[in-house]
């Protein structure tokens, strides 16, 4: 790919909850970057132990700031904005490492396209043989709340090039400051999962154009300081999913969806939970659907 004439400043940003090894492998990725014109934002979010000596000592230039509370995935990249000064931000998963031109090639074609837009690169699984996480997004399904990743378990030499897409991968999103200011940041209160999905929402009904370029690669662990199972994971997925879809389907298009979730989604969860004994699991779902009655019921 043919570099671009000006190399501008990307602001990376990257969120630490209890997951301090991961956090000094991306940033010892991140040194082997090609791209040289970064800055990297780190914010902890009240970890048990603070990472901020671990940071430093592998890179002083690091910023590294330390709420005093866990504000979750969308508050804790928001808190960062401010000390953000790039073109471009660069919000990414802790738990990944990047190949060494990801950035280059992304940035390249940021500044090659005619328009402003939000880039996601192609996503491997970090712990197998070349199988794709995200290649790309279809739609949300309107019906059911959910969409697919394009490409997920093939092979990753399969997919190639640049193409327009639904959805950006929360896990990486190179997005130019100016589309920020315009539509906001991300809504908070997603805490964890679908934030992204709702954000991307927003920036596609502004104008604005999502893309995967599936020429930059970088690796995800997967769930680093959730946890691939977890009962918060269990409450946030279902609780952001009817949060989503009131956010994006108004009445009466979320009909459909209410009558499959209440009739179908929910009640088959709710018995295999119980049945394999997953009790927590159980009462993570029930209050997570049930706290938008009860906004009481957090997790």
């Amino acid at each position: 790919m043919k570099h671009a004439i000006s190399s501008p400043l990307v602001s990376i940003v990257t969120i630490n909850y209890n997951s301090k090894k991961e956090t000094l492998e991306l940033i010892q990725s991140l040194g082997k970057t090609t791209y040289k014109n970064w800055e990297l934002i780190v914010v902890d979010n009240a970890s048990k132990e603070s990472p901020m000596m671990d940071i430093k000592k592998l890179n002083p230039q690091v910023t590294v700031i330390e709420s005093q509370d866990n504000l979750g995935f969308a508050g804790g990249n928001n808190l960062a904005l401010s000390h953000c000064s790039g073109e471009y931000i660069f919000f990414v998963n802790n738990d990944t490492e990047l190949e060494s031109d990801c950035l280059t090639v992304m940035v390249d074609t940021a500044q090659g396209l005619n328009e402003k837009a939000v880039i996601s690169p192609k996503f491997q699984f970090y712990h197998s043989n070349g199988l794709i996480e995200y290649a790309g997004s279809t739609n949300i399904n309107a019906f059911t709340a959910r969409n697919k990743a394009v490409g997920r378990l093939e092979k990753v030499d399969k997919y190639s090039g640049l193409i327009s897409t639904y959805y950006a991968h929360g896990g990486g999103m190179l997005v130019p400051r100016d589309i920020i200011k315009e539509v906001g940041t991300m809504e908070a209160n997603f805490f964890l999962y679908y934030e992204e999905m709702d954000w991307c929402e927003r920036i596609r009904r502004a104008g604005y154009k999502i893309y995967c370029q599936r020429d930059a690669l970088i690796y995800h662990k997967e769930s680093a300081s959730v946890g691939k199972m977890s009962p918060l994971k269990t409450y946030y997925m279902n609780r952001n999913r009817i949060l989503f879809m009131k956010r994006n389907y108004p009445f009466p298009k979320i009909i459909p969806f209410f009558m499959f979730y209440s009739f179908v989604s929910f009640p088959k969860n709710a018995m295999g939970y119980l049945l394999k004994g997953k009790y927590k699991h159980l009462r993570a779902l029930c209050r997570g659907v049930f706290s938008h009655v009860n906004p009481n019921l957090t997790y």
